[in-house]
């Protein structure tokens, strides 16, 4: 962001960055969140191969991805959620 707030937040305060050559290696960087990689693995997977399909030299198909992601938050999973009309189900269907 312009401001830095962004990642301002996730800064630890007992690391002060007077020097940053010196103190900025030991700051809890995030670079990446995990759900985001599974997020975009299932955005390809699934316009490439559709939702159920395992690409060639992959290890999961695009609902799986998306049942990582809704296991670590809780969720029910994805042929859960597309029986009762939500995540890819069909617009005549809801």
């Amino acid at each position: 962001t312009k401001t830095g707030y962004y990642l301002k937040k996730f800064m630890n305060d007992a690391y002060p960055l007077q020097n940053p050559w010196g103190n900025a290696g030991f700051q809890p960087w995030i670079y990446l969140r995990y759900a985001e990689v599974l997020l975009n693995y299932a955005e390809a997977a699934n316009e490439a191969y559709g939702p159920d399909a395992v690409p060639n030299g992959a290890t999961m198909s695009a609902t799986q991805a998306i049942n990582m992601i809704r296991k670590r938050a809780g969720a029910a999973p994805a042929s859960v959620a597309r029986a009762r009309g939500g995540m890819g189900a069909s617009p005549a269907a809801i």
